[in-house]
Formats: structure tokens, sequence, C-alpha cells
């Protein structure tokens, strides 16, 4: 009985001696990892630590753009002000065609043509095209009228609805694409500021042959124009037009193997109220500055397909006649009142299929049977006029965006050259934000 206990004992003495082996083992390994982690967590410390160092060393200023503004500062941007406004005013009365090339003393003992929209104040720009004669040659463009003239009588009656700020450069080019694609009217929303450029400069004759309305919102400071525009434009022709269209300057509809008309009469399309097409993005063609060809043959290399759909969009096209229709939630697709659960009116995509944007996943965005072009970027120079008076005054506040996320915004997209950093730097190498 003593042996059998004695063995008992020394068994139950094996096992606990074996538990806490294991024990240590366990401890050992838990300890070796968090090891790991913290050594990982310092190395990434002395990065962040060496980059730091880095930028305040090449870098010293967060924004080398971004200039003090003292009380003698703000004396001077008056005084520019006004003197802008006087000289533009002075040109307006003589002549309608807005001319906004100046010849400014900025420096000392230098003078220089500058691009200076009369509005945004304190800044110019040193560009490589004269505005005035770019507007002329845009205004020398005409459509193809025996191609507009050979549609059927039969067709679908299609209007545009569009807004938009500083785009009289690209402007005419919108309205003869589309004017040629199958759209019978336009309905322009003039959304610049007061003393701004204005679009029914650039399509008068379009107006006297009754192709485009222009409406004036100048200087409006809603919260949102766009969503506005479009609703006035749908509710005020609501039973004029078969289909509205609603896109930006930028944005031109490609469509495979048919035209407009055609394309909206398939039998896929029978119970759709509204089609949306994804946007897809071109890059800049490794174009630096300004030409006066249009876009859709200036711009032929979108951004590939699996980055684009990552960060993928939409426009859209809706039937008329639909008084529950609204745009105020969107501007890229419409939504239907009093149709949570879509069983009155349809949204589709591109293949006749039902869309929603909650639902939709990346292999699902399809470029295959028609998809709007969207050049966002157009050439670098393009890009940074776009920036600096159109951004900056207004929607993008420098704290949170400053110059240098801007510039690798654009260059992250497009092909990166030393000509386009050189052109950034000259673009806003003297830039102050205006004085509110």
């Amino acid at each position: 009985m003593y042996k059998k206990g004695k063995e008992a004992k020394k068994l139950i003495n094996n096992i606990i001696y074996l538990k806490s082996i294991k024990r240590n083992k366990w401890h050992k390994e838990n300890r070796l990892k968090r090891n790991k982690k913290l050594k990982y967590i310092l190395y990434l410390f002395i990065v962040i630590l060496l980059g730091v160092i880095f930028r305040f060393i090449y870098f010293p200023n967060k924004n080398p753009i971004k200039k003090n503004i003292t009380n003698e500062n703000k004396e001077e941007n008056n005084k520019y002000i006004s003197n802008i406004q006087s000289h533009y005013n002075h040109n307006l009365n003589k002549n309608k065609q807005i001319n906004l090339t100046y010849e400014w003393n900025i420096h000392k003992n230098t003078t220089q043509k500058f691009y200076t929209p009369p509005v945004y104040g304190n800044v110019s720009y040193e560009i490589s095209f004269n505005y005035t004669e770019a507007i002329n040659m845009q205004y020398l463009k005409k459509p193809n009228y025996t191609k507009i003239n050979s549609f059927p009588k039969d067709k679908k009656k299609f209007a545009m609805c569009s807004i938009g700020k500083l785009e009289n450069l690209n402007v005419r080019d919108f309205v003869i694409y589309y004017l040629e694609l199958g759209v019978d009217k336009f309905f322009l929303y003039d959304n610049n500021e007061k003393y701004g450029e204005k679009i029914e400069d650039v399509v008068k004759d379009f107006i006297d042959l009754k192709y485009v309305e222009v409406y004036d919102m100048r200087g409006n400071q809603t919260s949102n124009p766009q969503a506005n525009a479009y609703e006035h434009c749908y509710h005020s022709h609501i039973n004029d037009f078969d289909w509205f269209l609603l896109f930006d300057f930028d944005e031109y509809l490609y469509i495979k193997n048919y035209s407009l008309n055609d394309f909206v009469n398939l039998p896929m399309f029978k119970n759709c109220h509204s089609i949306i097409y994804f946007w897809r993005t071109y890059t800049d063609n490794d174009q630096v500055y300004y030409s006066t060809e249009s876009p859709e043959k200036r711009f032929t290399v979108h951004v590939p397909d699996y980055i684009q759909k990552r960060m993928w969009n939409e426009k859209s096209m809706s039937r008329g006649g639909i008084k529950e229709l609204t745009y105020t939630k969107s501007v890229h697709a419409p939504f239907f009142i009093n149709d949570t659960y879509k069983t009155k009116y349809m949204t589709c995509n591109t293949e006749g299929k039902a869309f929603d944007k909650k639902e939709t996943k990346e292999n699902e965005i399809t470029y295959e049977n028609a998809f709007l072009k969207h050049f966002h970027w157009r050439s670098t120079e393009e890009y940074c006029l776009k920036l600096a008076i159109r951004k900056y005054y207004k929607n993008y506040n420098w704290k949170n965006h400053d110059y240098y996320f801007l510039r690798n915004r654009y260059l992250s997209y497009n092909k990166r050259t030393p000509e386009k950093t050189n052109l950034f730097k000259k673009f806003f190498a003297n830039f102050t934000p205006k004085i509110y």
C-alpha cells in the first residue's frame, strides 16, 4: 500500500513538472512574440523620426507657397482688386468679348503678360497662351450641320443640363460634340463669379440658332448649385423632352456601335427610367500645355481599369415626365420620391440591369456598351489653372490640402516628368490665399 502511494505521488509530481515545462514554454513563446512586436514598433518609430527629420531639413516650411499676410499686403490686395475690376468693367463696356489678358507691372523692372481672372484678386499666373486668342479660336469651331440635319425626324428628343465655372475654353467643344451625337437642346447654367467670364460669349451663335439657352447663376453662393441647376432644368422642361442628360463639361459620352437615339431605344432599356454611365477617367497624355484641339482628340489614354474601378463614379440621363424624380440627394444619379423599394421606377446600367449604388461591386462596373470619358486632368497647365483659381479660393482648405498633396494627387495618375513638377512650382511660387 505504501509502495503504491509513493508511485502515485511520483506520478503526480511528474505531471506537475510536465505542466510547468509546458507553461514555461508558452510564456517564452509569448515573450518572443511580444518582443518581436516591440521591435517592429521601434523600427517604425525610427523610420518615422528619420522621415520627419528629412522633411524639416529639405523642406523647412510645411507649405512653401503660403505667405504671411500683413496689413500692408491687405492694402495692396484691396488696391489690386479694385484696379482689376475697374480695368475689367472698362473693357466690358467697350467690347462684349471678354479680354482677360493684361499687362501688369508685377515686378519692379519687368512687365509680363499674365492671365488674371478679375474677380479672384491678388494673384496672377503666367501661361503659355493668349486667352483671348484661344477663345476666338474656339469660336471658329463649327459642328457638322449635315450630320445634325440627317438625324431621323421621329428620333427621341434629348436635352442637356450642365453647369460650369471657368469653362469657357471647353464649353464650345462640349456643345459641338453632343450636337453631333444627337442632343437637341442645351440648358447651360453660368456659375461664374459676378465679374468673371460669361458662358454666353462662346456660344452666341448657338443661342441664336435656338440650340442653347444660358441661365444666370453668377455669384451663386448656395451649398449645392449643381443640384439646384439640375432640378430647375429637369422640372422646368419636364414634358418637353424624352430624355435629359445631366453631365459636366469634362464628361463626354461614348457609345459603341450605336447612335444615342438607337441606344436608348434598345429593348433592354424599355423599363428603365434612368440610365447611368460609369466614368472612365483619362490621363493628360503627357501634354503639359493647353491646346485648342478638342479633348477627345487630345486625350486618348485612360487610367487603368483596375485603378478606375476602385474610385468609380457615375452620371446619368433620365426620362422626361417623372414628377417624383429629384437630384437633390445626389447629382450623380436620380432619386425617386415615394419609391423607396424601387417598385415603380428603375435605374439601369448600360447593360439594362437594375442599378443600386450601395449594392454595386467593383466587378459589376462595365465599359462594354457605353461609358463617360471623364477628362478630369487635361494638361498640366489646365490642371494648375483649375486648382489655383477654382479650388484654392473656394472649396479647398489650405490646412488640409497643401501644395504637395494636390501635386502628388495629379502625378499619381499621370506620368511624372521634371517639366510638370517645374510647372507646378512656377504656378504656385508666389501664391497667396485670397483675403476675406
